[in-house]
């Protein structure tokens, strides 16, 4: 899904959520084979949340909650919307 910077790395509402997967070390998780669902905020939206949120977890010494959020947005099997 997020193979490395294959999928969300190209999108230019997704450099936040690129930066974080980098920062965690998280790159070649995500680029193993799924399937798996990844949760996505865009940019638009982080940015929206308090000063603090997300560049506290891009430190390094918080590397372990960096983790933890990040692998709170993926799922190990497809996700299928049906309207």
């Amino acid at each position: 899904m997020l193979a490395g910077r294959q999928d969300c790395g190209g999108s230019p509402d997704h450099t936040t959520l690129v930066t974080a997967v980098t920062k965690a070390g998280l790159v070649d998780v995500l680029a193993s084979s799924g399937p798996y669902t990844v949760f996505a905020p865009s940019n638009a939206v982080l940015d929206k949340l308090p000063k603090g949120t997300v560049e506290d977890p891009l430190k390094p010494a918080n590397l372990d909650r960096l983790q933890g959020v990040l692998r709170h947005h993926v799922t190990r099997r497809p996700i299928r919307l049906v309207s």
